[in-house]
């Protein structure tokens, strides 16, 4: 009986031990001006709470957020232990058990992982993780996260790498702004929206991997990560926001997937590494300023789909050579090629009705434009120091020429202007100083002042019975001139007035 007594002792007491072997230390815990004496029993699944068992046996549930930092970095380290043993045992008994047991097919894991940062890193409420508290560099969310808030890691002064599980569906503005020192991010498939400044401002961000899934990539995501050099935008985005890769000045290529249908102003604006981009035939709008000041950029292949070009979308692409304005494009915006000095040639579409203001301004490697019929409206200073123009025909369908819409063109030597145009306003070839011949078709009602002042080479003018008004200094500085008109017109007074040579037809 007495052996059996022992016997039973010592099982309790194996029992009792090995249920409590991975229980921590006996120490004091502070609270403020609390403490009490006991062991580290677990943490709340939560990570809001630290139970601990008292010296008497009794336990006890403790805020962890108001235990000393010294108290917390325990439960931390002695936490990740745990992890650490659990994983181990269950290695173990695979060990133990791969002789009976068939290799199982091999998983291809979506995301490669390490072990998960330790909940007490985080302040976590419910499935929602609201604020990053910890200091680790690399950090790998929990699997049991669903979301990430508002703001969580911003301006997170030593996270280096970030790895969202496939748990997140859904990811707060702002989160990671400011993370100076992150170099990457990998998100897990679930997350369906990149949201409002999502990495704004991380200069050292040099790689993220963005899901399937993804349906918006939010304003500002990217702004100002000029590390980042290459972003690829799956297929399913349907639209890129406003300034979303704003700044992004290492990113060399672009290419806006089937599925994008917007591209929202200002998107890759000062991209100034940026040197090719290719845009989808799903693609039906490219907003204001969308490429402005690319400066490295040197081809751009537009999808058939492109209905609308926002104003300046390429202006300032000083590396431009040629482009091509697929048919549905009805209008060519203000300053949408301004400032583009290399330039070359660009293919307009039949069906344009209207080149808006400022449009070529400078493009001053622009040797030929073709300007298709169709065309009503050719817009203040639309081809403005296009310096390498040597031949313009405004044809059938074009109503007005505003003003200064070649001015500064140096190279032009002769000028067509069909029948259908009725006014040509002030000084819309003034300065074409290699101007020669002018051709003016039936239909012209008015001149404006100095449309052709400066034209120092100018021989010879056309014009009809039509014309009504001829402004002052028209044809200022036109030494060589002579106008060729119907006798007695408006046309033949005006050069007897202004003593130019006449010629009657």
């Amino acid at each position: 009986m007495k052996r059996f007594s022992i016997v039973m002792t010592i099982l309790l007491v194996s029992v009792f031990l090995l249920s409590h072997s991975r229980a921590g230390e006996m120490r004091t815990w502070r609270s403020g001006k609390y403490s009490v004496k006991g062991e580290f029993v677990e943490l709340s699944d939560d990570g809001d709470f630290v139970k601990i068992r008292k010296d008497d046996g009794k336990l006890v549930r403790v805020p962890l957020a108001r235990l000393s930092q010294e108290d917390q970095d325990y439960v931390n380290k002695t936490q990740s232990a745990f992890v650490e043993d659990e994983e181990t045992d269950e290695d173990n008994e695979a060990n133990k058990s791969e002789k009976n047991v068939k290799p199982a097919a091999k998983v291809k894991q979506e995301t490669p992982v390490g072990p998960p940062t330790p909940l007490t890193s985080f302040k976590i409420e419910g499935t929602k993780l609201v604020k990053f508290i910890g200091s680790e560099k690399d950090v790998v969310i929990p699997s049991n996260i669903m979301e990430i808030g508002n703001y969580a890691f911003e301006n997170s002064r030593y996270l280096n790498s970030v790895v969202i599980p496939p748990s997140v569906k859904a990811i707060g503005k702002c989160a990671f702004s400011g993370c100076q020192f992150l170099t990457s991010a990998t998100i897990s498939k679930g997350v369906t929206v990149i949201p409002y400044a999502l990495f704004n401002g991380c200069g050292n961000l040099t790689s993220v991997e963005l899901p399937e899934g993804i349906t918006v990539i939010g304003e500002d995501a990217f702004y100002g990560c000029n590390s980042l050099k290459a972003i690829e935008i799956p297929e399913g985005v349907k639209r890129i926001g406003n300034e979303a890769f704003r700044n992004c000045s290492s990113i060399t290529t672009v290419t806006i997937p089937k599925g994008v249908e917007i591209v929202e102003y200002n998107a890759f604006i000062g991209c100034s590494s940026l040197k090719s981009v290719v845009i989808s035939e799903d693609v039906t709008e490219i907003e204001s300023y969308v490429f402005e000041n690319c400066g490295s950029l040197q081809a751009v292949e537009i999808g058939d789909g492109i209905k609308k070009i926002g104003k300046c979308a390429f202006s300032g692409c000083r590396f431009l050579t040629s482009v091509k304005i697929p048919k549905g494009v009805t209008v060519i915006p203000y300053g949408l090629f301004n400032g583009c000095r290399n330039l070359t040639s660009v293919e307009l579409p039949e069906g344009l009705t209207v080149i808006g203001e400022d449009a070529f301004y400078g493009c001053n490697s622009l040797k030929v434009i073709e300007i298709p019929e169709g065309v009503k409206r050719i817009g203040n200073e639309a081809f403005r120091n296009c310096s390498s123009i040597t031949t313009v025909t405004i044809p059938k369908g074009v109503e007005i020429v505003e003003y200064n819409a070649f001015i500064g063109c140096s190279s032009l030597k002769s000028v067509v202007i069909s029948e259908d145009v009725t006014e040509i306003e002030s000084y819309v070839f003034e300065n074409c100083g290699s101007l020669q011949t002018v051709e003016i078709g039936d239909g012209i009602k008015k001149i404006g002042k100095c449309a052709f002042s400066g034209c120092r080479f100018l021989t010879s003018v056309k014009m009809p019975d039509s014309i009504l008004e001829i402004g002052s200094d028209a044809f200022k500085g036109c030494t060589n001139l002579t106008i060729t008109a119907p006798a007695g017109s408006k046309a033949a007074q005006y050069a007897e007035k202004a003593g130019i040579a006449f010629k009657a037809q």
